[in-house]
């Protein structure tokens, strides 16, 4: 059995790390249309921990998305 990451979730967690590299393989996937920034907005809502971090990638994904 294999076990696969969710691309969402796999975005979201790449976020959170925010090194330039996953910047820029977010948007690459964005640009490609394999993900949408509603969807990862909904996902980064659901993140624990501190708000600053849940705050700086919703920033990130509506600066994305108006980039598209």
């Amino acid at each position: 059995m294999a076990v696969c990451l969710d691309p969402y979730d796999l975005i979201v967690s790449k976020l959170v790390a925010g090194r330039e590299k996953d910047h820029r393989f977010a948007q690459a996937l964005l640009a490609a249309r394999l993900v949408h920034t509603d969807v990862l907005s909904a996902r980064a809502e659901l993140l624990p921990g501190p708000q600053a971090i849940r705050r700086r990638v919703l920033k990130w994904i509506a600066g994305a998305a108006s980039r598209l």
